[in-house]
């Protein structure tokens, strides 16, 4: 049986879904890139594949094989892992989304009952993965992802805009009772001058201790994965946390919104 295959096609199919799979890559591990890089990245993925479709020759060296070395192209290209180890653990889930992705495919081939497999199958599959991972980005963000994690966060107190490093601790929940303003945790020595700011006082429990008071300060908004949230009351540690992160936040903050009416 001949079967014919179009190579520009192969191509468009090929660049669709590796740019779906690198962004689902990019989402999951938070790492950062531009479109132009995934779409680069995509453009080399596509046409190392249907050069060695083009050469044929060496295609007995198995599809998986093939497929494996090319993803692991795009991902390194992609994403330019400095650590060895980040750029497996961004293969690996660069794998594991494809597999994913084929596993819907062969979905829609016994839900439909399809007698013949279509190449617009890879492509909707993966964009159907693509939209649900951001429909339930939040959820999956909060309860699935690595839930104890670091994230940059930015606080603006008085108009002065401070970046931190934060630790988002699932073990950490910390609000305003009286207000309902959010609150997060930061090393007093993160802020240059916080003369004249309006002082208050947070009193908590910890392990080890029944109970204690944390002078804190407001700030007008506080940003946490692109997402800000209006008004937001600050700790202040006058210790330090870590030489890794300045600042704890929740969970809970994550799926903050921010009013720009505030």
């Amino acid at each position: 049986m001949r079967i014919t295959v179009y190579l520009d096609i192969l191509f468009l199919i090929n660049l669709v879904m590796n740019i779906f799979l690198l962004s689902i890559t990019s989402f999951i591990l938070k790492r950062q890139t531009s479109f132009l890089r995934i779409l680069l990245s995509s453009c080399l993925g596509a046409f190392l594949y249907c050069f060695i479709v083009f050469i044929g020759e060496f295609y007995y060296l198995s599809n998986l094989l093939i497929c494996s070395i090319i993803l692991a192209a795009i991902t390194g290209t992609c994403f330019r892992e400095k650590s060895i180890k980040r750029f497996m653990i961004d293969c690996m889930f660069t794998y594991l989304t494809a597999t994913v992705t084929g596993g819907i495919c062969f979905y829609f081939v016994y839900l439909l009952s399809l007698k013949s497999f279509s190449f617009l199958l890879p492509v909707v599959s993966s964009f159907e993965l693509y939209i649900i991972l951001k429909f339930f980005s939040g959820y999956i963000d909060q309860y699935i992802i690595d839930r104890r994690k670091y994230c940059e966060i930015k606080v603006c107190i008085k108009g002065c805009v401070y970046t931190l490093t934060a630790l988002i601790d699932t073990g950490t929940h910390i609000e305003d009772c009286i207000n309902g303003y959010s609150v997060i945790i930061a090393q007093k020595n993160a802020f240059d001058n916080l003369d004249g700011c309006a002082l208050t006082y947070l009193p908590y429990k910890s392990l080890g201790k029944d109970n204690g008071i944390l002078p804190a300060v407001y700030g007008q908004w506080v940003e946490v994965n692109k997402k800000k949230t209006a008004p937001v009351i600050i700790g202040l540690y006058n210790n330090k946390f870590s030489d890794t992160f300045n600042a704890i936040v929740s969970p809970e903050l994550i799926g903050g919104e921010y009013d720009e009416t505030v």
